[in-house]
């Protein structure tokens, strides 16, 4: 079973592939930071390729314990997860729970990937806490359309972040420029020896 039928996602032509592909790359997903948890090493490969063309950085879980693991070390690091559902040790639905249980990564999209296409599978994975739904096997640009739709949000809120950032650190300034002006125009530190 493989998470991507490559080869046929090739039986279209190069000039509407290379389209396609610039539609939903790097404007929309260079630097976009994904933990892939996938337990098959060939489905591992082709994934970190496509999604490496088009410039998202992958770092790769064997099953849901080890992506568990990663994102509870370093969830921060992550601008979305895309999660097989069925593998061993920790099915996807499992790691997901235990994802949605930590606080600090409720904001992170989790993108269920699954051979199985059913309605109730789909409902199955949104109830777990899971974000979007991409069925096996899925095409290069099936799986970089829920990625785009998720790294406009991922997006604006690293950008939020960053403005938060810079602004505390403007506040900071602020107030080392103040110190500073108060020290210039009066050298003597009140409280300090000889003073």
């Amino acid at each position: 079973m493989d998470i991507f039928n490559y080869p046929e996602a090739m039986h279209s032509s190069f000039d509407e592939r290379e389209y396609s592909k610039e539609l939903v790359s790097s404007e929309h997903l260079a630097g976009v930071r994904v933990l892939l948890a996938e337990d098959n090493r060939i489905n591992q490969n082709v994934a970190r390729e496509l999604l490496e063309s088009v410039g998202v950085i992958v770092e790769i879980a064997n099953n849901g314990r080890e992506a568990v693991h990663i994102l509870r070390d370093r969830g921060y690091e992550f601008d979305a997860v895309l999660m097989d559902v069925q593998m061993p040790v920790k099915d996807g639905l499992q790691a997901t729970a235990e994802i949605r249980a930590n606080p600090a990564l409720n904001d992170l999209p989790v993108i269920a990937v699954t051979a199985h296409a059913m309605q109730g599978d789909r409902e199955k994975c949104m109830q777990t806490g899971m974000n979007d739904y991409v069925a096996k096997p899925v095409t290069p640009e099936v799986l970089f359309s829920p990625l785009t739709r998720w790294a406009g949000l991922i997006r604006w809120k690293a950008f939020i972040m960053r403005r938060e950032v810079l602004f505390s650190y403007r506040t900071v300034w602020l107030k080392f420029q103040n110190l500073f002006q108060a020290f210039m125009l009066n050298p003597v530190w009140p409280g300090w020896p000889g003073t």
